[in-house]
């Protein structure tokens, strides 16, 4: 489709050509974090704080209400996501680090994004008030990661329920929204 724009001294814009130029350009922190992303892997500062608690009691604590019934259907494929998991951290030492630290790193970068807008809220009725736009957001943000990965060998279909199911996985393990008597 061809546009034509009249006047004086206007520019057409290839935006296509301008993404590809800017996809080319070199970083210089770029270099280093392969070495960065390394060390953060092979560390244990992630112990392992999963409190043992039961689902429905995460849920009840967070309020959630929308995603209820896709976390109680989650359930199932849980112990099966476990060994894909344990599978890759055979394989490449420190996976499951790196998955938890990302589902963390997003939960928090959503969750303090609506504190910081709250007034004064406290975090938990923040989390209350917004878990399943919490959840919902970290899936939309998960999807958008996968879908420019260089390495995806899903079809478009698949994707959601890919984002979900291990959205649900980091849920029961901890990484998002608040663990029950862990009041902030």
């Amino acid at each position: 489709m061809n546009q034509s724009i009249d006047g004086n001294n206007n520019t057409q814009i290839n935006i296509g050509e301008v993404k590809n130029q800017l996809s080319n350009t070199s970083s210089i922190i770029a270099t280093a974090l392969p070495r960065i992303a390394a060390l953060v892997n092979s560390s244990e500062v992630d112990q392992n704080d999963t409190i043992p608690f039961e689902i429905e009691q995460k849920i009840s604590h967070n309020n959630l209400k929308a995603f209820k019934e896709i976390l109680d259907d989650y359930v199932l494929f849980g112990p099966k996501v476990d060994e894909i998991y344990n599978e890759f951290e055979n394989n490449s030492p420190g996976f499951k680090n790196s998955i938890s630290r990302y589902f963390k790193n997003k939960y928090h970068l959503v969750r303090n994004n609506l504190v910081a807008n709250a007034n004064g809220s406290s975090v938990i009725d923040v989390v209350k008030a917004n878990s399943d736009r919490i959840l919902s957001d970290i899936i939309k943000e998960l999807k958008i990661d996968l879908q420019s990965s260089n390495n995806l060998s899903l079809k478009v279909e698949e994707i959601e329920t890919c984002a979900v199911t291990v959205v649900c996985h980091a849920f029961t393990m901890c990484k998002i929204l608040e663990k029950p008597n862990d009041n902030r």
